[in-house]
Order: structure tokens, then C-alpha cells, then sequence
């Protein structure tokens, strides 16, 4: 174990976004010497690679004197890098070239019925009556307001005594769903206000109340012996100094660790930040579950464009298969066959844009009601065919932020 190196691609390339090949000139990037001290470089979830970071990779790797061997884990059927709409798929006309192994697939599912759903939208758009079917029972309309379905996975969570995780398409979404979390626990306003920052890097402006029992989901590797990595679930188990330095639980394990400040430079906006390695773990992103197994959650496509989009290729059956059984998968808001495109080209019998079969999820759900938004106080619209209103109609902030690919992507 000890000549085992495990880093992201962004700390082996020693590079920071944006790097010195765009046009910001604040940082740069070098193919690392490091790499002249690593014979097998294995590069896991192949897939999520943008052409830029795969170049530089590739040439990294080139340049190295002893030539390395490489091996490159992928599931292209699977989330694909977040500006795949303009990608070139570099990662995938690669591996195509070389002598490939095809693994056994291991499932985290034993369930036949989740398996079956599983093989049939991994490749296939699965009709409206597929998805019904599947999600009988663990359906919660969107007339339902979220405080009152986030308080009744709250109290499944309770009963089973097993986290309940909220998978969304953005951080927006997981936003919202922490929001009411903390709404159900009473967690009042001036009490938010004076909470510590959380995680910069993970969108979010909810500030850490550090109460006895809150859910938080670690951020950063500090301790892998102990269980303090990144995605770890704890929770809050005793205070030490207010909100800014508590002991928590970890939900896997039932170790204590201790969660305290960290200082260090923001690159977008070039100040130092201090902030709490951790954010509230109620929600996470599709796109940041990837590789997690979970025993029961919510899928919430919370994507909120009025213009016929769906949240993107893959994210249906990348967040149905983060669950271990069809009975932990429930499913919140309109039933959607656009939220279950897998990922590829597009073909003659799919349907990609919210028309109105995508639009309501049956017949007889009357016309499409607006909520308001947990966050900002406004109504949030789901298909409706009126565009936003204007920015002088609603003032600046309370207008929804148009979606960004920076919005779905983790920088860890």
C-alpha cells in the first residue's frame, strides 16, 4: 500500500483551473516529473473526462522518458464530461483504439426488479407506463410540497435508521433540498445567519449550524485512516466552539472525527477563504453520487429551464443505479421519459424535448402548478411555456440563474 498513490487528475497534473493553454493568465500547468517514479498509472471513471484534461494527460504521459503503462477504467453509458455537448469524446476514441478488456459487471443490487429496470434504461429510453410501473408507490407529485416530502424521508430515515439521500441534477437542487431540511428541524433563520461557511467549492451558500443530529457530508480527504474523505456522511455528535470546530459521527463507520477551519486561496476570486470542510448531506448532485451505493433516496430533476430541456444524458440511470433496491428509490416531482435519455446519439424514437406527453405526468394531473422557491421566495416554473419574467420585473437576484456547467461539476 505504501507505493499506491491515489490523486485526482487536477492535483497530478498540477494545474488549477483555468490553466495557462486558455485565455486566463493567473495559472499554469506543467507535465509533472512526478510521473518518472510511477511504472502503472490506472485512470478510473475514463468517462468523465473533458478533451482538455485528457490532452494534457496524454501528452503528461508521452513526455515520460520510461513510458509508463496506463490503463484506463470507463463506462461510456455512464455521466460524460459536463461540456459533452461540444466534446470531441478524446478519452473514448482513445480506448476505442486499444486492446480492451470487458469486465464483469458487479452490481451493488441484488434485486431483480431494480436489475431489470436498470439493463432496460442503460441503453434504452424507457416508455411512460416503464417508469410508472417502476415507481409505484414511491412517487411524490410535485403538487406535494418538498418541506413535506423532505420530512417524510426524513422520517424513513428515522424508522430504518439509514441515511435518505436526495440525488438532483444541480446544486441548486441539492440546495433547496438542504434548505428544507433544515426548515423541518426548526433551524431558524438568525440561527443560518450565524452558522460557519461551508465548503466553498461545493456551490452552496447554506452556512453549517453544527446542532446535535444534523446530517453534514465530509468534503476533503484529511484522514483517510479515520473515514474523513471526501462524501462521508456524519453526523453532528457535540460541540466544541460553536459552529466553528464540533465533533461528528460518521454514519459508515461510527467513528468520531473532528471537523474544524481550513484557510486557503479561492481561486475564482483570488482571496483567501476560511471555511468548513463540509456541506449539510441531505442532497448531492447525480453527477457527485457517481460511484456511491445507497440504501434509499429520492431522485429530484430539479432543473428548472422552461424551454423544453431535459437535465442531460445518463443522469436517469446513473441516479436509479446509485440505489441498492427498487424499494429505497423513490422518485420526487413530474414523471419525465426526457429525464431517462441514456447517454449516446440521439435516435428517430426517442423523446428529447419536453413537449406535452413529457410535460404532465397523466392525463387527468390538470394543469401544471407553480411552487415557490425554498431559497429566493419566488415561484419556480416547471414547464410551463411563459418564458421567465425580466430582470426589471423581478430584480436581479430573485431572477433564476441560467444554467452553467460549473453549476453540476466537483472541483475535489
Amino acid at each position: 500500500m505504501e507505493n499506491i498513490q491515489v490523486d485526482t487528475i487536477h492535483g497530478v497534473l498540477k494545474y488549477k483551473r483555468p490553466g495557462a493553454d486558455t485565455t486566463h493568465k493567473g495559472n499554469a500547468w506543467a507535465p509533472p516529473s512526478a510521473l518518472r517514479r510511477i511504472d502503472l498509472i490506472l485512470v478510473d471513471e475514463g468517462n468523465q473526462y473533458d478533451d482538455l484534461e485528457w490532452k494534457r494527460f496524454y501528452q503528461s504521459v508521452k513526455e515520460q522518458p520510461h513510458k509508463p503503462m496506463v490503463v484506463v477504467v470507463a463506462d461510456f453509458q455512464q455521466l460524460q464530461p459536463v461540456e459533452a455537448a461540444t466534446s470531441q469524446h478524446l478519452c473514448q476514441h482513445f480506448c476505442e483504439r486499444q486492446e480492451t478488456v470487458k469486465l464483469d459487471a458487479v452490481y451493488r443490487s441484488s434485486d431483480p426488479d431494480h436489475l431489470t429496470f436498470l439493463n432496460r434504461i442503460r441503453s434504452t429510453q424507457p416508455d411512460r407506463q416503464t417508469l410508472k410501473e417502476y415507481f409505484s408507490g414511491r412517487h411524490w407529485d410535485q403538487r406535494e410540497e418538498l418541506d413535506v416530502a423532505v420530512a417524510r424521508g426524513m422520517r424513513i430515515s428515522d424508522e430504518s435508521g439509514k441515511p435518505f439521500s436526495w440525488l438532483t441534477s444541480t446544486n441548486a437542487g441539492a440546495a433547496e433540498v438542504c434548505a428544507a431540511a433544515l426548515r423541518v428541524l426548526k433551524v431558524s433563520a438568525e440561527e443560518q445567519a450565524a452558522g460557519f461557511p461551508c465548503d466553498y467549492t461545493c456551490a452552496s451558500s447554506l452556512r453549517i449550524v453544527a446542532k446535535k443530529g444534523i446530517l453534514i457530508r465530509l468534503t476533503r480527504n484529511l484522514d483517510k485512516q479515520r473515514g474523513f474523505v471526501n462524501g462521508a456522511l456524519a453526523v453532528v455528535w457535540e460541540q466544541l466552539d460553536g459552529n466553528r470546530c464540533f465533533v461528528v459521527r460518521l454514519c459508515s463507520s461510527g467513528n468520531l472525527v473532528l471537523v474544524h477551519p481550513l484557510r486557503e486561496m479561492d481561486q475564482k476570486r483570488t482571496v483567501m477563504t476560511e471555511f468548513l470542510p463540509c456541506i449539510y448531506g441531505y442532497a448531492t448532485t447525480i453527477r457527485r453520487a457517481q460511484g456511491a451505493s445507497l440504501d434509499q433516496g429520492c431522485l429530484y430533476f430539479d432543473q428548472t429551464d422552461c424551454y423544453g430541456k431535459h437535465p442531460g444524458r445518463g443522469y436517469g440511470y446513473v441516479g436509479a443505479s446509485r440505489f441498492r433496491s427498487r424499494d429505497g428509490c423513490y422518485l420526487y416531482g413530474r414523471i419525465r421519459r426526457t429525464d431517462f435519455l441514456p447517454v449516446g446519439e440521439p435516435r428517430e424514437d426517442e423523446v428529447t424535448e419536453r413537449g406535452m406527453e413529457s410535460a404532465s405526468t397523466d392525463s387527468d394531473d390538470g394543469p401544471q402548478a407553480s411552487w415557490e422557491n425554498v431559497l429566493t421566495g419566488r415561484m419556480r416554473c416547471y414547464d410551463d411555456e411563459e418564458p421567465y419574467a425580466s430582470d426589471e420585473e423581478v430584480g436581479e437576484e430573485a431572477m433564476p440563474q441560467p444554467r452553467r456547467w460549473e453549476d453540476d461539476i466537483d472541483f475535489q
